[in-house]
C-alpha cells in the first residue's frame, strides 16, 4: 500500500485570529504528605503588563512560604533566579526573557505581542517543598489546536540551572504526572517560542520535506533532529539528513532541528498516513 505522508509547516493563517492564540496553563504541585498547591499562566492579547485585576492577577512577592509552595516568578533576585540570560542563552541578540522587577504570582497573564512573538516569553516557576518527592501534574487542556502548542516546552532544572528533562507543552487529553522531584526547591521553566531564535537565526537555510519513505533534512550546516509524539516523548535523535519512516505508525508527531550547540532552528508537525 502506497504511504502518503503530509508536512504542516505551524503558521499563521486567516483561520486563526490571533485571540485563538489566547490560552493558559494549570501546573498542580502534591508533596510526600498530601499538601497541594497550583498557580495558572498563560499568554492573552487583550492582557496587560504588570498586575492585571481582570485576570486576577496579585502580586505576592516577599510573602512567607508554607509547607509546599509554588510561585510564577519574575527576576527573584532575593529567592532565587535561574532565567537569566547567561544561564539560559548563549546570544547577545537574544530577547528580554525576564522582567526587570521582582514579582511573584499565583497567576500570570502576559499580552501576546504582534504576530511573531510575546512580550517575556519565559515564565520561571519555583516550587518549595520540606516533604518531597513532589509530584507535578499539568492542565494543558487550552493547548489543543492552539498555535503555540508543539513550539513550547516546560524545562526542569537542576539546581544549578541546567536543563534536566524538558517536555513538549502539548494537549494530549488528560492530564499528566510529569514530573517528580526529589529537592526541596524545584524550578521549572515554561518556554513560549513562535519564531524560534529568529533573531539569530534569520539567515539559516533549513528545509524538510517528505518523500514515500523518508524525511529529509536539507540545511547550510550540521543539524541534530528530534522527533517526538505527541505526549511529547521522544522517539528519534539523530544527525543524519535522511529518516526513514517505515516504522513508525500512523499519527501526528513533531520533528525539532537543532544546530550542534542545541539551539533550536526548526519546529514542525508531521502527518504520517499510510
Amino acid at each position: 500500500m502506497k504511504l502518503y505522508v503530509s508536512l504542516i509547516t505551524i503558521s499563521l493563517s486567516l483561520i486563526f485570529s490571533i485571540n485563538a492564540q489566547d490560552f493558559s496553563i494549570r501546573l498542580f504541585a502534591t508533596d510526600n504528605i498530601g499538601n497541594k498547591d497550583t498557580i495558572e499562566f498563560g499568554l492573552f492579547y487583550n492582557s496587560t503588563l504588570g498586575i492585571d485585576s481582570i485576570f486576577n492577577e496579585q502580586d505576592i512577592y516577599l510573602n512567607s512560604w508554607n509547607d509546599l509552595y509554588m510561585r510564577v516568578i519574575q527576576r527573584d533576585s532575593i529567592e532565587h533566579n535561574c532565567l537569566k540570560e547567561y544561564h539560559w542563552l548563549d546570544n547577545s541578540d537574544a530577547p528580554n526573557i525576564y522582567y526587570e522587577t521582582n514579582r511573584d504570582s499565583k497567576i500570570d497573564i502576559r499580552p501576546i505581542s504582534g504576530s511573531f512573538g510575546t512580550i517575556n516569553m519565559n515564565f520561571e516557576i519555583l516550587i518549595k517543598s520540606l516533604y518531597p518527592p513532589v509530584f507535578i501534574t499539568t492542565d494543558f487542556s487550552e493547548m489543543e489546536w492552539n498555535f503555540y502548542a508543539g513550539y513550547s516546552a516546560l524545562h526542569l532544572l537542576d539546581n544549578s540551572c541546567n536543563t534536566l528533562v524538558t517536555k513538549l507543552i502539548y494537549y494530549s487529553g488528560q492530564s499528566d504526572t510529569i514530573y517528580v522531584s526529589y529537592s526541596n526547591t524545584t524550578t521549572l521553566v515554561a518556554e513560549f517560542q513562535h519564531e524560534v531564535s529568529i533573531e539569530k537565526l534569520v539567515n539559516e537555510y533549513i528545509s524538510v520535506y517528505l518523500d514515500d519513505e523518508n524525511i529529509n533534512i536539507k540545511t547550510d550546516s550540521p543539524v541534530n533532529t528530534r522527533l517526538y509524539n505527541l505526549l511529547g516523548k521522544e522517539l528519534l535523535k539523530t544527525n543524519i539528513s535522511q529518516i526513514n519512516i517505515n516504522n513508525f505508525s500512523n499519527g501526528v508527531y513533531i520533528i525539532r532541528i537543532s544546530d550542534e550547540n542545541e539551539n533550536i532552528l526548526k519546529c514542525e508537525k508531521i502527518i504520517i498516513k499510510k
